[in-house]
């Protein structure tokens, strides 16, 4: 039996199956000699014709391997291609436009360097799609402390501009954006999840615990949009798990108790916000008084206005926006599109990251691995909400909130995090015929990932 299934395996390319498939073979050639013992054979000879029912292993072998081999996302490169070609010619031309207009300041930074954090985002992404997920899955509980830990050494040394914690500056005045790697987060949460997968109703508490630490976090920033988006993405992936009995317990019960922390949470949150006013005060104020004040919100609504009314379906509408409204390329791109080139562009951009979101969800919702269904969900979630919040406050909707449009925004986080989450919906795919539906996460490292 040995040499038969080492015959098998030699023709399979990708040693990540190799166990699988040798668990497989074994579990069928055990059957078949089981079968063969109680029809009157002798242990070898009940042996002996099982490995001989199975057929010859060189043709086996080549089947398993046409079927079990890594798989690239071809339409999803396409895709990403495009808008990447897309944002570098829409930032290439804002710069010429700034520059002519004399308008190099805060409100239209980053143009200039977008190319360059592209390629940076481009060159990652590659780097994580070649990194198998169960990798960052092994190592997810450490990966989502670091990110806490950052989080909270940013509520107390983080820089500040308008009564909001950016992040905290490196090198020559760069910064590490914390609401980036608390974005980051959500796939790594899902993995966390996964670990708790055969526990009862302490695995879920855990689970309620590490997504409630970010939100926290997120609030004291103070960037309430990102805590809702965090709240809502890490809601999704826990009832994924739940729906897909990682935990054992009553669905419905779970189900029950979840809705109970979709309602109370964000109620409680309130209540603490209030009683946590005298050492949140400036941050709230502040904030409140940069984002949310009547006279530069009615701004904002009457320059968004301005540009629904104005727009073309192709071409320039006339209006001058960039300079007139603060990061009109980055939380207001889309309305730069639309001021600039026309309606129809601005639908064309929408829908093409609307096919790369349904991508994302289709790629993950496909995996027969729940470990990288629930992953990828959790990548296909960011862009979702930032995607819609975007959409929503560019339509004048709701009122303006950080938010940004995803791979086409300025800012280098933001445009590398997009990338490196497309990385992982890239690793996941990759690995989809490879994985069974369920994997130890304790020893992917050692060849022994079986379940």
């Amino acid at each position: 039996m040995e040499k038969y299934l080492q015959a098998v395996l030699e023709q399979i390319r990708c040693k990540k199956v190799h166990p699988y498939i040798r668990e497989e073979l074994m579990g069928h050639i055990q059957d078949q000699i089981e079968d063969n013992r109680k029809s009157g054979m002798s242990e070898k000879e009940a042996e002996e014709a099982a490995v001989r029912d199975m057929g010859d292993p060189v043709e086996i072998g080549v089947e398993f391997d046409r079927i079990h081999r890594p798989q690239i996302a071809w339409k999803m490169l396409i895709v990403i291609g495009v808008i990447s070609v897309l944002g570098i010619l829409v930032h290439f031309f804002i710069t010429r436009q700034i520059a002519d207009s004399n308008l190099w300041d805060s409100s239209v930074s980053g143009s200039s360097r977008y190319a360059l954090h592209v390629l940076i985002g481009l060159a990652l992404m590659f780097v994580v799609y070649r990194i198998d997920y169960t990798y960052l899955a092994k190592y997810a509980k450490v990966i989502a402390a670091c990110i806490l830990l950052f989080g909270l050494v940013c509520l107390h040394a983080g820089t500040v501009a308008g009564g909001v914690i950016l992040g905290i500056h490196v090198g020559g005045g760069s910064i590490v954006a914390v609401n980036t790697l608390l974005m980051l987060y959500v796939p790594i949460y899902a993995a966390v999840v996964y670990k708790y997968h055969g526990e009862g109703h302490a695995g879920i508490v855990k689970s309620i615990v590490w997504m409630l630490l970010p939100v926290y976090i997120a609030i004291r920033l103070p960037r309430m949009p990102l805590a809702l988006m965090l709240f809502v993405s890490m809601l999704v992936v826990l009832m994924i798990g739940i729906g897909k009995g990682w935990f054992q317990v009553a669905k419905k019960k779970a189900f029950i108790l979840m809705g109970l922390v979709a309602f109370g949470f964000p109620v409680g949150g309130l209540g603490a916000l209030v009683l946590m006013r005298g050492s949140l005060g400036y941050y709230i104020e502040r904030a409140r008084s940069f984002y949310m004040d009547s006279d530069g919100l009615a701004y904002y609504a009457s320059m968004l206005d301005s540009v629904r009314d104005n727009a073309k379906w192709i071409g320039n509408s006339g209006m001058k926006f960039l300079g007139f409204v603060q990061d009109g390329n980055r939380d207001f791109i889309l309305s730069y599109v639309t001021a600039s080139y026309g309606l129809l562009a601005a639908i064309i951009v929408c829908c093409l990251l609307a096919v790369l979101v349904v991508f994302i969800f289709s790629a993950s919702l496909q995996q027969k691995n729940q470990l990288g269904l629930a992953m990828g969900c959790g990548c296909g979630m960011i862009f979702l909400m930032n995607l819609a919040a975007n959409i929503l406050i560019n339509m004048g909707m709701v009122p303006t909130a950080w938010t940004f449009l995803p791979f086409l925004s300025a800012g280098g986080n933001n445009i590398v995090l997009c990338y490196g989450l497309v990385g992982i919906v890239l690793s996941i795919y990759r690995y989809k015929n490879i994985y069974p539906i369920h994997v130890s996460t304790k020893f992917v490292l050692s060849g022994k990932n079986v379940q």
